[in-house]
Formats: C-alpha cells, structure tokens, sequence
C-alpha cells in the first residue's frame, strides 16, 4: 500500500511540474473577418502570453506567436484567440525549435507596440520608405526532408528568423531584403531550387509588434 502510495504521488508530482514548467511556444495563423485586422492584431498583441504578432498581406493576415508556462496555459490562450471578435479561421502550429533568429533591433520592439513596417494604406514617411521589406513563408517538406531543408534555409542571409513547426507546416522562415524584386530573386532562384520542398506559401508582412 505505501509503494502504491509513493508511486501515486510521484505520478501527480510529476503531472503537476510538467502542467507548470514546461514552456510551450506555438504559432497561430489567424484569418480575420473583413476589415478586423488592426483591431483583432491590437486584441491579441495585448493578451499576456503573445510575444509576436505580424500582420500579412497574403492567404493570412496574422501570424500570432505565443510562449506559456504549460500546455494547460496554452490550451487557454488557443481558446482566447478562437473567441476573438473579428477572428473568421485560425490553424495552430506547435513550435518545436527556433532553428536561428537574427532577430528584430531593440528600438524596433517592446511593450508600447512599436512597429516595423506598416499598416495597408498608410503613406510611409522618407525614413521608413528605405525599410527593408520583409516576408514570411510557410513551407511544406518531404518526410525526412527537414534537417536538410533547415540548414539551407539558415544558411540564406536574406533568412533573418527559422522556425521548425508541426501541423500544416514545417518550417516558417522570415526573409528581409531591400526591395520586393531582391525578395523575389531569393525566392525564385535560391529558395524554390532547394531540394525536398513541397510547397512554399509567402506573405509580406506589413505590421510587426514584439514584447
């Protein structure tokens, strides 16, 4: 009865670090109803464990990422999202690893929401004319295909953020150049060229905000 006892309580011991430590990052593709966009990016930047959103110009138009302290908290803010006003559809993608993030400059992100980029229609002042333009792209691989794809993926420059995913995906990646046609040119003759890749879906992103 005691070692019945004993291995019951390190069965819920362990449950309960596992439901309490254990980081979970995902991602969450979000459609918004027309004309919700901006409202439903402010609505879930201010939710406490979104570190991203990205507004797209594309098959999506937001791309949450999300880090909580355990798949129950998670679970939590997945449904938060889902009952968005303004949200139509959303897909959610576990993130398994950052595979590399040459990351977004410090005075381009924090908690006022600074953003990089800007929304559609807005006239973009000299200064942010010259910004980089950058897009995100949501890639299907073969089976067995990934660790291959990753590091061809990394080894790009113009490849400033790696995310390995499972769901509908398996890799998203952020690439930042100059102009649309530089963008383009890695796309086309650089990124379509890698072998293993089924299917690669791109969109500009046009707003970004990161805690």
């Amino acid at each position: 009865l005691l070692v019945a006892m004993a291995l019951m309580a390190i069965s819920i011991f362990t449950r309960y670090l596992s439901e309490t430590e254990s980081q979970v990052s995902g991602v969450v593709l979000v459609d918004a109803r027309f004309d919700r966009a901006r409202g439903l990016m402010e609505r879930l930047y201010a939710l406490g464990p979104v570190r991203r959103v990205k507004c797209l110009l594309g098959e999506h138009d937001l791309m949450v990422e999300t880090l909580c302290a355990s798949t129950r908290k998670w679970g939590d803010v997945i449904k938060e999202i889902a009952r968005s006003p303004g949200l139509a559809a959303h897909q959610v993608l576990l993130l398994t690893r950052v595979e590399g993030d040459r990351g977004v400059p410090d005075n381009q992100k924090g908690n006022s929401a600074k953003k990089r980029g800007a929304w559609r229609g807005f006239t973009p002042t000299r200064e942010e004319k010259s910004m980089p333009v950058r897009i995100a792209s949501f890639v299907k691989v073969e089976n067995g295909a990934t660790t291959h794809v990753l590091a061809a993926m990394r080894a790009l420059p113009e490849a400033v953020r790696v995310l390995s995913i499972t769901g509908e995906y398996d890799i998203i990646v952020e690439f930042e150049a100059e102009t649309p046609e530089a963008l383009n040119e890695v796309l086309v003759k650089r990124v379509e060229a890698i072998p293993g890749i089924l299917d690669i879906r791109s969109h500009f992103i046009t707003a970004e905000w990161e805690k």
